[in-house]
């Protein structure tokens, strides 16, 4: 809850005097709020999606853009070319837009037309097979590496020989 209400102080006001009337029950489980320009506000939590009334206007996007980033452009320049920012408190804003190509590499996204961004979380015991492998395997040199951003396709026991695969995929999404 505090990370959406960390997030609610940097939409524009118009965002976030809808949001903010929302009940703790749903503030709990949002993981995601998806800005796309000409649409309602969606939040995404595991199970629901939930519209909220206000259509996203393209100064929400930039006014959204410039807080989340501090007004710091040049600090984000090479995250904003591949079309993301990683924040404050490890959040992801994903970022679409026209792209500006330069000799075949994306230099910048300009002219915003949606923004999604997903709030980290804690997955407990997420990465316990896999340390436990890479400390039988004496791969002492990969053990102090940390395993983030696993989308929920994307597990890490993939990672570890068939006969050592959970058969309870749940635990790590």
């Amino acid at each position: 809850m505090d990370t959406f209400r960390e997030i609610l102080g940097r939409l524009p006001s118009s965002i976030g005097q809808e949001l903010e009337v929302l009940p703790d029950s749903v503030v709990s489980q949002i993981e995601e709020i998806r800005l796309r320009c000409g649409q309602s506000v969606r939040l995404q939590s595991k199970n629901t999606d939930r519209i909220v009334s206000h259509i996203v206007t393209a100064d929400d996007l930039v006014k959204t853009l410039n807080s989340l980033i501090k007004y710091s452009y040049y600090a984000y320049e090479e995250d904003l070319a591949k079309g993301f920012v990683t924040i404050e408190g490890g959040h992801r804003v994903g970022i679409c837009g026209k792209a500006v190509v330069k000799n075949g590499q994306t230099t910048l996204i300009k002219e915003i037309s949606s923004m999604n961004i997903r709030f980290t979380k804690e997955i407990k015991g997420c990465s316990d097979k896999i340390a436990r492998y890479r400390r039988r395997r004496k791969t002492a040199k990969y053990f102090n590496r940390v395993a983030a951003g696993l989308r929920q396709n994307h597990h890490a026991e993939r990672h570890l020989p068939q006969s050592e695969q959970p058969k309870d995929k749940s635990r790590c999404v």
